[in-house]
């Protein structure tokens, strides 16, 4: 396990907004292998929902983002179950129950959940890499892989979709950065792609 002696920072949350169930990824540095994501609204805390495809497994947390989901209910002081419902709520990271970081405003919108990612495998390659992006809410047709291509964007290619995975090609101009999906008219978080390759970056 990685060992850390500061504390975890966010430095954004991608979406700002969502409603329950929603993901959403949390971009700052620190966050260590694992930990806990914290809602807060007044007294009421409650940790976000992780509970993902199972092709998903432990890759929605590093120590440079956490793609979680937006909960269901917190927890108010004397233990009784609070509805998570519309409005603003605060979010902190907690690494191993022992640091935390500063908390950070979210507003949890009503309605359905957008889609949403989890994980891309892999993580990291250059143009033309076939990978699968893995969620939920994708829908069976019509969804898109949006990748950044500089300080514009290009669709991957996709050769298979299905509500939990859409498989597609890394496009030649795509550039490191936030990879979404679009279906049924909502954009998903988004999921750091980096385009270079091993042999460029030993972490990767």
């Amino acid at each position: 396990d990685r060992v850390l002696s500061t504390a975890p920072v966010i430095d954004g949350i991608e979406p700002a907004t969502g409603t329950v169930g929603s993901y959403i990824t949390i971009i700052g540095r620190n966050f260590g292998d694992r930990g806990q994501v914290y809602f807060r609204q007044g007294t009421a805390r409650g940790v976000a929902d992780t509970r993902f495809p199972a092709a998903c497994g432990n890759n929605y947390w590093r120590n440079g983002s956490i793609t979680v989901k937006v909960p269901a209910e917190l927890q108010d002081g004397l233990g009784a179950r609070v509805p998570v419902r519309l409005g603003r709520y605060e979010v902190s990271v907690a690494r191993d129950g022992l640091s935390e970081s500063s908390r950070v405003g979210f507003q949890v919108l009503s309605g359905a959940p957008a889609p949403g990612i989890c994980a891309i495998q892999p993580i990291a390659g250059p143009g033309g890499t076939p990978i699968k992006v893995i969620g939920e809410h994708f829908g069976l047709t019509a969804a898109r892989v949006i990748f950044p291509a500089g300080t514009a964007t290009i669709d991957a290619v996709t050769t298979a979709l299905a509500d939990q995975e859409i498989q597609a090609t890394v496009p030649t101009a795509a550039t490191t950065g936030l990879v979404r999906v679009s279906a049924g008219g909502q954009i998903s978080n988004g999921v750091i792609f980096s385009t270079r390759n091993c042999n460029e970056e030993a972490s990767i």
